[in-house]
């Protein structure tokens, strides 16, 4: 009977410790997870915030660096700042964004889910948000303050009173005075004549010549001086300008996901809005996430802008 019990509690033990050993491989198997940090949730006017947010990845995970300068509901951002990455004891990387932010007003604020965008070497995207996280801001209260500085703050003196009476030969000259600078006004004003107003002349602004643009990027010679992402955001903003023109949606303050979905709702085929996906994509990885393509790549990089701008413009009928 022993040895039965014993068997059925040895049993029970074996899976317990397999479940966990499962819940801890699945857990590093899972390529990205989000973490965010605040060293103080409740705060007085004009104290510093400091919100930070750590992203774990796998090794062959890509991210883009989070968009957030709409998203602390009402808190002004000071400064922010990327974190150097550092690898971590079970192989993952861990990256992190420090955003100082300060409230000149009280009352209780809402910092909104942060979004992370990935890419997997094998192509895989994705993205993660994190939890929101509340603020609250109270005024700088008089008893806060130290008992000598409470004793230095002094109620508002009264008006002060001026004894005695204003001669009544200074209120005439004032008033002497006052009458010759309105008649002067006055008269001024009558002789003056009124300027014929002019039409105002619009002119049609000049169409953006994106080929021309690319071709003064190529001559710039960045990437012999090794400034890839200088090179990577030009011809984006030019390819993103060429998109607002040929296809009238708006592109130079969209994200590279927005733009795209923008534009498959406008009708606009897949094939040209995938080809256009891909390429801002590797620009977005070379601007945000200091990718650095192989160096043909690049060198051919403001060609296969060159193409996308030269397709003709289609929607799917």
């Amino acid at each position: 009977m022993k040895t039965t019990k014993k068997t059925i509690w040895l049993i029970f033990f074996v899976l317990g410790l397999s479940l966990s050993l499962t819940n801890g491989a699945s857990a590093q198997n899972r390529p990205i997870s989000i973490e965010v940090r605040i060293d103080s949730a409740q705060v007085t006017v004009g104290d510093p915030v400091h919100y930070s947010l750590w992203v774990r990845r796998r090794g062959d995970v890509r991210i883009r660096e989070p968009e957030m300068q709409d998203r602390f509901g009402g808190l002004e951002l000071r400064d922010w700042r990327r974190l150097a990455d550092r690898t971590l004891e079970d192989g993952r990387v861990e990256s992190g964004f420090q955003y100082d932010l300060v409230a000149w007003k009280p009352g209780d604020y809402e910092i909104e889910p942060a979004t992370i965008q990935f890419v997997a070497a094998d192509g895989d995207t994705g993205s993660v948000c994190s939890d929101s996280v509340r603020v609250t801001v109270e005024s700088v209260r008089i008893g806060d303050a130290s008992p000598r500085e409470a004793e230095d703050i002094q109620d508002i003196k009264g008006p002060l009173t001026i004894r005695g009476r204003v001669p009544w030969m200074l209120i005439l000259v004032v008033g002497l005075i006052l009458a010759a600078v309105a008649i002067g006004v006055f008269l001024y004003l009558r002789r003056k004549r009124r300027p014929v107003a002019q039409a105002a002349v619009e002119v049609a602004p000049k169409p953006f010549d994106a080929l021309a643009e690319l071709d003064r990027i190529a001559a710039m010679g960045l990437l012999k001086q090794g400034r890839y992402k200088q090179y990577y955001v030009l011809i984006s903003e030019a390819l993103r300008r060429a998109i607002e023109q040929g296809y009238g949606v708006e592109a130079l303050e969209r994200t590279t996901y927005e733009l795209c979905a923008d534009m498959r709702n406008d009708g606009i085929g897949d094939e040209v809005v995938r080809r256009i996906e891909d390429f801002l994509s590797e620009c977005d990885l070379v601007k945000f996430a200091k990718y650095i393509p192989e160096f043909e790549t690049m060198e051919n990089a403001v060609e296969r802008a060159k193409e996308i701008v030269r397709q003709p413009v289609k929607r799917d009928a």
